[in-house]
């Protein structure tokens, strides 16, 4: 494998000294395990290698695994520091109730919040205590400070333009991709998409990915189909 190719690929991650699974892809999986989420949308997912789909570590892995090689199954372990980092004790930080009280948010032990700091970035964490007026709030990474293991299977390598152009669409429309038709002519490729697809963050992505990532495609236009449209009078 190397840098930009595309790949299709199934993993199941668990925390490695417990084997608790944090992440899967598989949906009998989750069921088999009882974490099944139905909310969750399992598949396996499409990534373009070195461009940060999945964890650094786990991407200077998968460069090293060797076409012939895909079907198999390969286990990769990653101590924290290049997983989800360390524990920083810096990142646990103590609000008084009345910051809480100012945002209408009523602070529970084990509560995940997100909150906005003084410089207006965006914080996501977990209350870890709360007492005589003082919360006491762990912005630390849910899995900072924990060894992984990723077990994966890479089951498809996309070569061809057309194989290419179809993975992008199911990258950022998985559950629709077979409601989206295609054609290519020359360097262009056009997507028509339907009604409901009619989505900005989808297109810029679908014509980001296909133009920089895709070779000899220099342009992405979208239609909009239409049918059966009844306009009351």
């Amino acid at each position: 494998m190397k840098k930009n190719d595309f790949i299709e690929m199934e993993y199941t991650a668990k925390i490695k000294t417990t084997g608790e699974v944090f992440d899967l892809t598989s949906e009998a999986k989750a069921k088999e395990l009882n974490i099944y989420n139905s909310a969750y949308s399992y598949h396996p997912i499409i990534i373009i290698l070195g461009q940060g789909f999945v964890l650094k570590s786990l991407e200077d892995k998968l460069l090293g695994i060797d076409e012939k090689d895909i079907g198999k199954k390969f286990t990769f372990a990653f101590k924290p520091e290049e997983a989800f980092g360390k524990r920083d004790p810096k990142l646990v930080r103590t609000f008084s109730s009345s910051f809480f009280k100012a945002k209408n948010i009523t602070p529970v032990v084990g509560q995940s919040i997100k909150i906005e700091d003084r410089k207006g970035t965006d914080l996501t964490g977990k209350i870890m205590s709360v007492s005589a007026g003082r919360v006491k709030v762990d912005f630390n990474h849910i899995l900072a400070g924990k060894e992984v293991e990723y077990e994966v299977i890479l089951n498809k390598l996309f070569k061809t333009i057309e194989e290419k152009t179809d993975a992008v669409i199911q990258m950022f429309a998985p559950l629709k991709a077979d409601k989206i038709t295609k054609k290519i002519d020359k360097n262009i490729l056009t997507v028509n998409l339907p009604k409901e697809m009619d989505n900005v963050v989808i297109k810029q992505l679908i014509a980001k990915y296909s133009t920089e990532f895709i070779e000899k495609i220099d342009e992405v236009k979208f239609v909009e189909t239409f049918k059966n449209i009844i306009v009351n009078k």
